[in-house]
Parts: structure tokens; C-alpha cells; sequence
């Protein structure tokens, strides 16, 4: 008689090889953007629109600004961090001296001010 046990018994020795998890983010980043694209236009039409000027093999990018394209580069890098990193930076900005903390969190200040825009933006639900 045997005994087959489920996936989620099967232990921390049971792990999702490098490569799928890889594939699986980028499907998953694709697919939540290009559902994205239904919530932002009011019709069917213009969605329509969206996806042809996508796919019709022009480039521009007169809309992204050095800020956005280091922002999502930065979102797009976080993925692949160690699970462990968040612990790890906390243990070593504890240890800094206090003129070192205030500097660190002077730039992060500094470079959440610069990514952020100047203008309140709509709450995305008000728009249906």
C-alpha cells in the first residue's frame, strides 16, 4: 500500500527549480500588465488601441523619463534578491554610526522625492 503525500508535505527539500521561477515571474509581470491595459480604458475600443500600437513594431518612449526606467529597473531587480536581504541590511544600518544612518536615509529621502510626482493621483477605482 503506499502512501503518496502532497505537494506541501513534501518539505523544505522540495523546491521549484531556478528556471521556473524565473519563467513564472516574467509570465506573471506580463500577463498583470497586459490585463492593466482593461482597467485603464473606458472602452473595449480603446484597449483595442492600446494593444495595436503595441504590437505594431514602431518604437518611442517619449513618455519615460530616466526616473520611471530606474524605478522599474530597481522593482525588476528586487525579484531576484536573496530572501534574506531584508534582515541583512538591517543588521548592517544598525551597526552604522549615526551620521552614516542619517546620510542613508537622507538619499532615500532624496530618491523617493525624486521618483515621486508633484500631483495627488486619482484614486484608479473613481475611474469606472
Amino acid at each position: 500500500q503506499t502512501c503518496a503525500l502532497p505537494i506541501s508535505a513534501r518539505g523544505p527539500a522540495w523546491k521549484v527549480p531556478a528556471w521556473r521561477r524565473v519563467a513564472g515571474t516574467i509570465v506573471t509581470f506580463h500577463f498583470v500588465c497586459a490585463t492593466w491595459v482593461f482597467f485603464r480604458c473606458s472602452t473595449l475600443a480603446q484597449a483595442r488601441d492600446v494593444y495595436r500600437v503595441l504590437f505594431d513594431g514602431t518604437t518611442g518612449a517619449g513618455n519615460i523619463t530616466p526616473a520611471i526606467v530606474t524605478a522599474i529597473a530597481a522593482g525588476l531587480a528586487v525579484q531576484f534578491l536573496p530572501e534574506d536581504w531584508l534582515p541583512r541590511i538591517q543588521t548592517r544600518f544598525v551597526l552604522l554610526p549615526p551620521v552614516a544612518q542619517a546620510m542613508a536615509l537622507l538619499l532615500v529621502a532624496v530618491a523617493v522625492r525624486h521618483v515621486s510626482g508633484s500631483a495627488v493621483a486619482p484614486f484608479i477605482y473613481f475611474a469606472f
